[in-house]
């Protein structure tokens, strides 16, 4: 009896034994063959992110490198003469411990014996050593008095820095410091605080609060090839901003504030980007934006402070769960997700409700262990719940197969209805009115779209042309251009809907697209193509084809959206005398040799001007209007060249224009004579000086009056389309 009731409830249970044995088996062999391990560190690295800042560190003082600095002292490496005045000016402030994180191995005339003194009369000055790969020799004079240290980086796999290094091995066995533990030892001495043995058979060390136990190969996605030296896991408190920090310049003219180093770590080394000096850290694995690399002295400088605050303030000094213990948490929570999967057979919304609160427990759990000093696994637990629950939940349907065999005649019900929609939606798509319009309709569905709805509002308009079309065309054979075409296409127009706009029909080589939100959705629409089109051009030219260019308009009016054709044909449309407008605008983009020009409409309507490159281009009536527009040039996606040209003369282009719309022909062709000498490359100012020299044969052949001189609006009037 009692064996038939095991047997009874092993056969209920054996698909879930089985179930959590076999999910539990293939998590592990893929955590431990470290298939996750770029997944978890890059989850691990935004608890980084995420975090309460952690303050200003007050026993640092970082002297950065950056270009300025190399500029100022004429030559690099600096001369030894120029760090014998740095360091001495250093010295002069009463340091603690100062660190000279520059490879200083062979002299640098000239001055070599003031820094030869320097070396040999600051005791606590600590120089570098590169022990790993390709060696660098410290200073024989610091390394003959001991006062060397070890600056080697480790990388992880992914090329971010997560570890420091406490102790190194060199090539004969013997054991040197890192840098930043000299330095923090130095500077705790200072306070009575020296390192105990705690257990030495596992190399664990006090520092005054501080514990200190080495990384090791059971420890989260590191292995023992990753094993090297005394490491631990590098608890940073952020960029460069966390530390006080001068220029190298400063402190060589003996610019320092008074007491900024005294009884501090001070730290020298390279900021600029040419050193090469420049790393990947937790920092750069933003899901958003990203950071801008750190400089190899904060990343000692970090692990420096690390130590300090954990020996002075019992800060974290971090470490990573043992990766049996990873294991068990994969083990519970595919037995946790299993019961979920029976669960949602029977109650589905509680289950994903158990499920979401899972998810959010285990984050939340991760991000609470990480305040306390432990970083475990974030991506494993997460992939392990919704794999587990994904997988418990089909196996419990094919189980229930039999008992939704019932449904199924209700879902054939739903089918055949959703059958007959489908049926009228095709229909509705015959008439090629597309969803996007829906809204603008204030339509439900597009079976519910008729011919003449239409809607009428403010938007603005876009329009595009390639420049020399035709004879591209024509150099291609019917289906090249269509290949070209469609290429063309597909890279920028998906630019209109990342933007909030909708495209109201392809014009051949052209694109007509309206915005309904904003100006500036249609501006940064436009900037984002002519960003795509880059990319474009250089497919084109790794297959040996000519670049090409574009211009762009862009008008803000009254349009009205709607539907145009007849019962049996039909189409979205816009109509608006603003269409015809924007069209003649973006023609003008060929006769001003610019990309991109935008109506006074739209540039009123920008909220914020300060991040695009716009400047007033003219005031004009296009061909077949009669009122006059200003029209104005934006110029973000020119040339880096033609931009700083442009932002150059945009004083004196500003004045010239006041000159022309004042009348003033002469001057202010003058003006326009002398930014053409020294801007060739920008057309406009050619555009001016034809038509001022124009204006003023006009003027002097009529021998125009005063009043008939004053009459002059400043108004360029177009007679063609270009």
């Amino acid at each position: 009896m009692i064996w038939q009731k095991i047997r009874a409830q092993w056969q209920a249970q054996k698909q879930n034994v089985v179930l959590v044995f076999s999910m539990t088996s293939f998590l592990v062999a893929a955590s431990s063959m470290g298939l996750f391990r770029s997944l978890e560190w890059a989850a691990s690295d935004q608890l980084f992110r995420i975090r309460r800042e952690q303050g200003l560190d007050e026993n640092i003082v970082i002297v950065t490198i950056d270009e300025d600095d190399i500029q100022s002292v004429d030559q690099w490496p600096m001369a030894d003469r120029d760090l014998a005045k740095v360091l001495s000016n250093i010295k002069a402030q009463q340091p603690r411990a100062i660190a000279l994180d520059l490879y200083r191995d062979l002299e640098v005339a000239p001055g070599n014996d003031a820094l030869v003194e320097v070396f040999q009369t600051t005791p606590n000055l600590i120089g570098v050593q590169k022990i790993a790969g390709d060696t660098i020799d410290p200073s024989p004079d610091l390394a003959a008095q001991g006062q060397t240290a070890a600056n080697d980086l480790i990388l992880d796999a992914d090329g971010k820095i997560r570890r420091g290094t406490v102790l190194l091995t060199k090539e004969d066995d013997s054991l040197i410091e890192g840098l930043a533990i000299k330095l923090a030892m130095i500077f705790l001495g200072e306070e009575g605080i020296n390192l105990e043995v705690i257990d030495e058979e596992k190399s664990i060390y006090g520092l005054g609060q501080a514990t200190f136990i080495p990384l090791s190969p059971s420890d989260g996605e590191y292995r023992q090839k990753d094993m090297g030296g005394y490491q631990i896991v590098l608890n940073y408190r952020g960029g460069l901003d966390f530390f006080r920090h001068i220029s190298l310049a400063d402190v060589l003219e003996g610019s320092i504030p008074p007491d900024l180093m005294t009884d501090k770590v001070v730290m020298i080394g390279p900021t600029a980007p040419s050193l090469n000096d420049i790393h990947q850290t937790p920092y750069n694995n933003s899901l958003f934006f990203s950071e801008p690399l750190v400089p190899g002295i904060v990343i000692h400088a970090n692990l420096t402070s690390q130590i300090i605050s954990a020996a002075l303030e019992n800060r974290a000094m971090l470490r990573l769960s043992p990766r049996v213990m990873n294991y068990a948490i994969i083990l519970a929570l595919v037995a946790f997700s299993t019961i979920l999967g029976r669960i949602y057979l029977s109650n589905r919304l509680l289950a994903i409700a158990y499920l979401l609160l899972s998810l959010g427990t285990i984050v939340a759990i991760a991000y609470g262990a990480f305040l306390l000093g432990w970083i475990i696994p974030i991506f494993t637990p997460l992939f392990t719940i919704v794999t587990a629950t994904a997988v418990a939940i089909i196996s419990n349907l094919w189980l229930n197969l039999k008992n939704a065999y019932k449904d199924l005649k209700q879902q054939h019900k739903i089918l055949e209805h959703v059958y007959h929609q489908l049926e009228e939606t095709n229909h509705s798509y015959s008439r090629f009115v597309p969803f996007d319009y829906l809204d603008f309709l204030q339509k439900e569905k597009i079976m519910d779209v008729n011919l003449g709805d239409h809607v009428n509002r403010e938007m603005s308009i876009l329009f595009s042309d390639i420049r020399s079309f035709t004879p591209l065309a024509e150099s291609m054979t019917p289906k090249e251009n269509f290949d070209f075409i469609n290429a063309y296409l597909q890279q920028l127009s998906p630019e209109i809907r990342n933007h909030r706009g909708l495209i109201v029909k392809f014009l051949g080589d052209g694109v007509m697209a309206i915005f309904p939100n904003s100006p500036e959705d249609a501006l940064d629409s436009a900037i984002a193509q002519f960003y795509k089109l880059d990319i474009f051009n250089q497919e084109r030219c790794k297959l040996d084809d000519q670049p090409i260019r574009i211009g762009l308009a862009i008008h803000s009016g009254k349009i009205m959206v709607g539907i145009v054709g007849e019962a049996s044909r039909m189409q979205s449309d816009i109509l608006s005398d603003s269409v015809n407008l924007t069209a003649r605008l973006e023609s003008l983009t060929k006769f001003y040799g610019v990309s991109l020009i935008i109506s006074e409409t739209v540039f009123w309507g920008i909220e914020n001007h300060e991040k695009y490159d716009i400047h007033f281009l003219d005031r004009v009536i296009v061909k077949g209007k009669k009122m006059p527009i200003s029209i104005y040039e934006v110029f973000n996606c020119d040339s880096e060249t033609l931009k700083v040209a442009k932002r150059a003369a945009q004083t004196r282009f500003t004045q010239a224009l006041e000159f022309y719309h004042l009348g003033k022909f002469l001057e202010s062709r003058t003006m326009f004579d002398l930014l053409n000498s020294e801007y060739p490359e920008d057309r406009v100012f050619r555009i001016y000086i034809a038509r001022l020299n124009q204006l003023v044969r006009d003027r002097v052949s009529n021998s125009l009056s005063l009043q008939e001189q004053a009459s002059w609006d400043g108004i360029w009037r177009f007679d063609e389309k270009y």
